[in-house]
């Protein structure tokens, strides 16, 4: 996976140099960080932004905007309607919400973290 994407990058000169990850714990995700620590220079990033919490991004929006004012009696009652919520979305909502991430990451690396403009 990770020499596909060392290639895919190679392979387009178009690319951005900025690359946000996360690897979970185990052999090959030591392996990959390993050689992206090699491959590229790292920017530490705290673990929060000082101006967004972490529920405050696309989807999490719209999400909160379907549930407000509504009270439900159970858990299967909120499950059913977040997967309603899910259903009413199209497959374009979901691509926004992913494009829009590099954005707020530059936004964040130009202010070097000090404050992330909305």
């Amino acid at each position: 996976m990770f020499s596909t994407v060392i290639m895919c990058v190679d392979n387009h000169v178009h690319v951005r140099h900025i690359m946000l990850y996360h690897f979970e714990k185990g052999w090959k995700a030591t392996e990959s960080a390993r050689d992206i620590n090699e491959l590229f220079d790292l920017l530490p990033h705290p673990p929060y932004s000082p101006t967004e919490a972490p529920t405050d991004y696309h989807i999490n929006r719209s999400l909160q905007n379907w549930i407000s004012n509504k009270v439900y009696d159970d858990l299967d009652e909120l499950v059913d309607d977040v997967k309603a919520w899910i259903a009413s979305k199209n497959r374009g909502f979901f691509e926004r919400g992913i494009d829009m991430l590099p954005e707020k990451w530059e936004a964040v690396i130009e202010v070097d973290g000090e404050y992330a403009p909305e």
